[in-house]
């Protein structure tokens, strides 16, 4: 464990029930670590990856008192880069996130980064109705789709539609 003061006690204790016995300690090691002079980077939770909707992004740095600092513009993060303060959602496609603290009497961290793509939802297959089939009469067709402002495009020939064809 790592020793909070400047002071420590330690101790150590055997037992073999009632009978009598000698223990030894024969290695002990206590070390001093230094305190890091540079403060902690940020880490990204969740990492970056690819999504299908948007995650909400947390910065943290196991520095106390650290403040995080972020570009989403491909720019490497300064002091006058954005303060985290509250988690990033990034947009439809690719975002990178760059970051670094700083904190009080400490240098600034290194800078770390993380990508996420997030993919653009698919527009729902529209749906015919009536269903397909033979039909004595030429029956009237209505298309329709799930996905709010989607604008459907059909042919009559056979060929693919495409974003030229009939609307």
């Amino acid at each position: 464990q790592i020793v909070g003061a400047n002071t420590a006690y330690v101790g150590f204790t055997g037992s073999t029930g009632g009978l009598s016995s000698s223990q030894k300690i024969l290695y002990w090691t206590y070390a001093t670590q230094a305190q890091s002079s540079q403060t902690s980077a940020p880490v990204f939770s969740p990492q970056g990856g690819n999504f299908t909707t948007a995650p909400s992004v947390t910065l943290s740095s196991a520095t106390p008192g650290a403040v995080i600092y972020y570009t989403t513009n491909g720019t490497a993060p300064t002091t006058s880069s954005f303060v985290y303060t509250s988690p990033i959602v990034p947009g439809t496609g690719t975002t990178t996130i760059e970051a670094m603290a700083s904190a009080s009497g400490l240098s600034q961290s290194s800078v770390t980064t993380a990508t996420y793509v997030v993919a653009q939802p698919a527009t729902a297959a529209p749906s015919f109705s009536p269903a397909g089939g033979s039909y004595t009469t030429s029956p009237n067709v209505t298309l329709s789709d799930s996905t709010a402002g989607a604008v459907i495009y059909y042919t009559t020939n056979g060929s693919t539609p495409t974003t030229s064809s009939f609307v």
